[in-house]
């Protein structure tokens, strides 16, 4: 008898899952993958939301420097130059500025015209720098406006090249991709609190970035 209710034991004992159980357990695993593989989704969407955003300040912000570093040139002359007198600001809108300087980093010293605009290149609108008649090429990428706006020594705004002394600079960029979690309904307006773009109502994130320089040569008498 003894003999026989141990094999019993030993029978039941190595009995496998029911199918019950091995539903339950697929499911809950099931459950724990879906919750891993959601979690990975958003962190690697806020990544790549990060990520352009990062490189779109890092773009605009190298554009605003190399520009406003060489407006601040306009009108220099450190030794006034017989057929080299530059003119500062020889034409000027709310979207395009062209000045000279004499540039003494060049042997023999030469007269810059230096012009900066919007262009478009393989389809995308770029900030572009033009020197002496040159070629467009580009200082910042997907620009989607560019805005000046000019001041006297007044501190009033002028469209008159000769009476510029400081120049109001505002850009907008733009990402290099859609977000479609994102719809941008912003209008983005320079300092002065007029709007530059309009909302786009589309996927693309954008920001703005605006200083103001002060022309220290074109203040001289």
């Amino acid at each position: 008898m003894f003999f026989k209710l141990k094999n019993t034991v030993k029978l039941k004992n190595s009995e496998g899952f029911t199918l019950l159980e091995l539903l339950l357990a697929l499911a809950i695993f099931m459950i724990v993958i879906g919750a891993a593989y959601s979690t990975f989704l958003s962190q690697q969407k806020s990544y790549m939301v990060q990520e352009q955003v990062a490189d779109m300040q890092q773009n605009i912000r190298a554009g605003m420097f190399v520009m406003q570093r060489e407006l601040r040139m306009a009108g220099y002359d450190p030794i006034p130059h017989v057929g080299l007198n530059p003119d500062g600001i020889t034409a000027l809108s709310s979207n395009q500025i062209t000045f000279e300087y004499i540039n003494d980093t060049n042997n023999p010293n030469t007269l810059d015209t230096v012009s900066y605009s919007l262009y478009t290149s393989q389809g995308r609108q770029n900030l572009g720098r033009r020197i002496n008649g040159s070629n467009n090429y580009s200082i910042a990428d997907n620009i989607d406006a560019l805005d000046f706006v000019f001041f006297d020594t007044a501190g009033i705004q002028t469209t008159s090249p000769t009476q510029v002394v400081s120049i109001q600079i505002t850009i907008v960029a733009r990402a290099n991709r859609d977000d479609l979690d994102y719809t941008n309904t912003i209008s983005y307006k320079n300092a002065s609190g007029t709007e530059i773009l309009a909302p786009q109502n589309d996927h693309r994130r954008r920001r703005l970035l605006t200083t103001r320089v002060k022309c220290r040569n074109l203040s001289l008498p």
